[in-house]
């Protein structure tokens, strides 16, 4: 089964087109056009793997991170953030929450990607050479998304690969 992601965003032709291209992309949608709509869609069978929400709903100190995260099924669900605001306005956005935000910059291609995420542990930086390909036979919905691993002080990590996570950014 491929994963499922729950739709936050206002805007219904910028949600069908999302949509469209999710579905093309074989994901299974859930979308909801506002924050209620998606904390009422959370009850409602299978919960999503992914939140993907349009930045204009998060106006207001990017409150839906913690409205999501108060409900029992959404509380372990990654939140992706996306927007065409400009650098401007996400500062702003950033700023009225940025006791709790943590935003990653991921070059991809040629476009410039930031990536709110929950916690940041660590920032390294591993070469080429200290990598090795993903192991072979592990088959999963997710394995296609893993570039790499390797191995730093006992520990084992895994590389994402970005471009396929994200597929093909155009902004």
């Amino acid at each position: 089964m491929y994963p499922t992601v729950m739709l936050i965003i206002q805007d219904s032709t910028t949600r069908a087109l999302v949509e469209l291209i999710l579905r093309r992309h074989k994901f299974q949608v859930i979308s909801a056009a506002n924050l209620g709509n998606a904390v009422g869609r959370l009850s409602d069978g299978d919960p999503p793997d992914v939140f993907i929400a349009d930045s204009v709903i998060m106006d207001s100190s990017l409150h839906i991170s913690t409205t999501l995260r108060s409900h029992p099924v959404g509380a372990h669900i990654p939140l992706i953030a996306v927007t065409a605001w400009n650098e401007n306005e996400v500062t702003r956005g950033i700023q009225s929450d940025a006791e709790d935000t943590k935003i990653v910059i991921v070059e991809l291609d040629e476009t410039t990607v930031g990536v709110i995420v929950d916690e940041v542990k660590e920032v390294i930086t591993i070469n080429t050479s200290d990598t090795e390909p993903a192991p072979t036979g592990v088959a999963s919905a997710s394995s296609e998304y893993i570039d790499s691993v390797a191995k730093l002080e006992g520990r084992l990590l895994v590389i994402l690969n970005l471009s396929q996570l994200f597929g093909e950014v155009s902004f």
